[in-house]
């Protein structure tokens, strides 16, 4: 991938600076280069060799690097069912934990 390195260093660049509360907000940032595909956002890098599957949690401001491949690769739409871009999200499971405190006299 070292072609791209610099192309995702100015990809990371963007992203860290960037206060996006949508994928609308991602879009106008990326225009074409950023597709949604299921729960995946697909940026184009590297002038559309590569592609940089991620997914963005706009609550917690967060984007999670998934996969980089090169553009020949992302045709074969295996990285759909990889990277879990139509998968249901895991169920959230809550752990209760019992603290004891001394009560205040």
């Amino acid at each position: 991938m070292e072609p791209s390195k610099n192309s995702l260093l100015a990809w990371h660049q963007v992203v860290r600076k960037a206060e996006w509360l949508s994928y609308q907000d991602a879009k106008q940032t990326y225009g074409k280069k950023l597709d949604l595909v299921g729960d995946c956002a697909v940026f184009d890098i590297h002038g559309n060799d590569f592609r940089l599957i991620t997914r963005i949690r706009f609550k917690s401001s967060k984007v999670f690097v998934l996969k980089i491949m090169p553009h020949k690769d992302y045709d074969n739409n295996k990285w759909k069912e990889d990277c879990g871009c139509f998968a249901d999200p895991p169920a959230k499971t809550v752990e209760t934990v019992s603290v004891r405190t001394k009560d205040k006299q």
